[in-house]
């Protein structure tokens, strides 16, 4: 569906928005670290690598861990309190990593997540992004 502009004002206030986001993102990304852990054969299971906190980001991937025949997972996380259907973003990096890895590109969508019970409800989407993106949301400007 195409998103519809009410050019409406409203005050959000961004820095306890952004806080809140990365909290809760870390902690999704903890949680399906422990989550291929524990469904991992066992010879990979000291192999899965929390890349971005290890990188950082712009890696366009959350988690490296690798299937039962040992090809790589390029695992982005995408953590919500909501429900499966609240949208969400990725950024230019996390979408053309879908595309250059294909069938290897996963990206778990944790939602219902509740942080003190390190519960949630999760969905997978495998391989290239596209299909899913609909509505770009910001766009780079050069002045020239």
């Amino acid at each position: 569906s195409v998103k519809t502009y009410l050019f409406k004002g409203s005050f959000v206030d961004y820095v306890a928005r952004q806080k809140r986001n990365k909290i809760i993102g870390d902690q999704g990304e903890e949680f399906v670290l422990q989550y291929e852990k524990d469904h991992c054969l066992p010879k990979y299971k000291n192999k899965i690598v929390p890349s971005s906190k290890q990188e950082g980001d712009g890696l366009g991937y959350d988690i490296l861990s690798f299937d039962d025949n040992g090809n790589e997972k390029y695992i982005e996380v995408k953590t919500t309190s909501s429900g499966v259907w609240r949208s969400f973003f990725v950024t230019g990096v996390e979408l053309e990593r879908s595309k250059k890895e294909g069938n290897n590109y996963y990206l778990y969508r944790l939602y219902n997540f509740n942080a003190k019970k390190m519960t949630a409800d999760l969905l997978i989407l495998r391989g290239d992004l596209s299909r899913y993106c609909i509505n770009p949301v910001e766009f780079e400007v050069i002045p020239k």
